[in-house]
């Protein structure tokens, strides 16, 4: 059998007035987890959240919105 296959997903909430807090704490557990594959509810994506989340973690990321269906 292959190696196993790490796959977080969280719900980040888009409501940023906590952010400046939680954000240390995400990361830092995000880290220690390391996945493979995280999967992200709720991003703020005017906040630029997906992206610094994809830099902190030097993971590539996709965007995939149900209203278009499209990624990029």
């Amino acid at each position: 059998m292959g190696m196993p296959l790490q796959i977080v997903t969280i719900n980040l909430l888009s409501d940023l007035s906590l952010w400046e807090l939680r954000r240390p704490l995400l990361e830092d557990q995000l880290k220690e987890l390391r996945p493979d594959l995280l999967a992200v509810q709720e991003v703020n994506l005017q906040a630029g959240i997906e992206s610094w989340l994809s830099g902190r973690l030097d993971m590539p990321h996709v965007f995939l919105t149900r209203k278009t269906g499209r990624a990029s």
